[in-house]
């Protein structure tokens, strides 16, 4: 399986090579949290907060991610 999937025309990274990547990088003792905002979520589009944790559990970065479903 590819790491990569095209979306509208574009190569992007999965979501599994991402965690992969990062797991691969930083070991097992980080977070990623995901949390839907499911507010923003409708039929097409899921709208999450994601959130990194240092390996004491304290936030070191967070992103709010947009995924247009099909």
């Amino acid at each position: 399986m590819s790491d990569y999937v095209p979306i509208h025309g574009k190569q992007y990274k999965t979501v599994a090579a991402r965690v992969r990547d990062f797991r691969e990088t930083h070991g097992l003792g980080w977070g990623i949290h995901t949390t839907p905002i499911k507010s923003l979520c409708d039929a097409d589009t899921a709208v999450v907060r994601c959130v990194i944790t240092s390996p004491d559990g304290k936030e070191v970065g967070s992103r709010k991610l947009i995924a247009h479903l099909f």
